[in-house]
């Protein structure tokens, strides 16, 4: 989407993992420096615990 991300910033948190897993996602991908986690030690936790892995990605094509 064409967003200005000094305003609106993609974020992620637990219930974004909780969506993941109820569709069978294992994988997320998220850009440096430009995502915000909520919660960041429950995301972790919820991650782990969901099987799901997750890759900061330093540059998007």
């Amino acid at each position: 989407p064409n967003q200005d991300e000094r305003f609106d910033l993609p974020v992620v948190g637990v219930k974004t993992l909780e969506a993941m897993s109820a569709a069978g996602a294992s994988l997320l991908a998220i850009e440096a420096r430009k995502t915000l986690i909520l919660e960041k030690d429950l995301f972790i936790q919820k991650a782990v615990d969901s099987k799901i892995s997750v890759t900061v990605l330093t540059s998007v094509i």
